[in-house]
């Protein structure tokens, strides 16, 4: 039984004077405290699959001040496989990339950004990421219509070529062919475009984490920060290196080489939480194309072979 769990749990912590249990609908209980003019700092939604039927109820109750924590486990819908439901659960043209568990992280931040600007509130990720098959967001809300105009603008549909894996972003929905391949492009949108982290707060998470001496899985949480920290400022989607590789019919080169290079040219460059295969960077498509060739070409002699199919040239 989830109550006694939950109640045993509680006494082992030794906080029965504060914390208190509550078996109710959840969105009407919601309500009630909302009527109640109750002012949480944080509302965690953390249900059996999609948060979305909570999201208005909790919304309401933060009343545009604080925090919402949430929890998705519906990736199949999210990442693009059940494309319906992504379609009727998220409202945004469904599609299934290469990025595809970046894509689901994007999906339910942009989705929590529109819900809350309907009530002009700015919603802002202060942390989303993808882990064990779940998406975790936590968003800042703040009132005004123009702060939520401005995070409106951090919305933009993706547009991803499934040949030569170009990703970018616009801020309208239209046909387009790849700009490196001429290859029709799928979209996917309007999702979150912006920094899926504030480097602020993971750096204290991090100082903290330092401190904390009772957590099991404390390798595997600083681990987990620290490629959130380096992922943060670049905002486009990852690479899945081996896919690349599949296109260019070569063996895939080492990742910590690929960005080694990469981050030698100047650009920003690193593994990603998101997919062990994957890269996150914000070198020019050309530029990544490039590199991974002559990696793998040199690294694997035997597959010299003449690529001639595409007139790369830098953006």
């Amino acid at each position: 039984d989830a109550i006694a769990l939950i109640k045993e749990n509680i006494k082992l912590n030794n906080a029965e004077n504060k914390v208190f249990v509550q078996r109710a609908d959840a969105n009407r209980y919601m309500e009630q405290l909302a009527e109640e003019r109750v002012k949480p700092h944080i509302v965690d939604l953390d249900p059996f699959g999609s948060p979305a039927p909570f999201l208005e109820a909790a919304l309401d109750l933060l009343g545009g001040r604080g925090v919402l924590a949430a929890t998705a486990t519906d990736t199949a819908p999210l990442s693009g496989t059940h494309a319906k439901a992504l379609r009727r659960r998220y409202d945004v043209v469904p599609a299934r990339t290469a990025w595809e568990k970046e894509q689901a992280v994007r999906v339910l931040v942009g989705y929590i950004v529109r819900r809350a600007a309907n009530r002009e509130y700015a919603a802002k990720p202060l942390l989303a990421y993808y882990a064990d098959h779940y998406v975790r967001v936590y968003i800042e809300f703040e009132r005004g219509a123009r702060k939520a105009d401005k995070a409106l603008e951090m919305l933009a549909y993706a547009y991803y070529c499934p040949i030569c894996q170009y990703t970018d972003y616009h801020k309208y929905y239209m046909r387009r062919r790849c700009p490196y391949c001429n290859t029709p492009m799928i979209v996917v949108g309007p999702v979150y475009s912006g920094p899926l982290a504030s480097e602020k707060i993971v750096t204290l998470m991090l100082e903290e984490l330092g401190k904390t001496n009772w957590l099991q899985n404390s390798k595997r949480a600083y681990e987990l920060l620290s490629l959130i920290m380096a992922e943060a400022p670049i905002t486009k989607p990852y690479y899945r290196v081996d896919r690349l590789c599949s296109w260019l019919h070569l063996n895939m080169p080492k990742l910590s080489k690929i960005i080694e290079v990469l981050q030698g040219k100047g650009y920003r460059a690193t593994r990603t939480h998101f997919d062990p295969r994957g890269i996150k960077t914000d070198a020019p498509h050309s530029i990544v194309v490039d590199t991974v060739l002559k990696l793998a070409l040199s690294s694997t002699p035997q597959n010299q072979i003449g690529f001639n199919r595409i007139n790369y040239s830098s953006t």
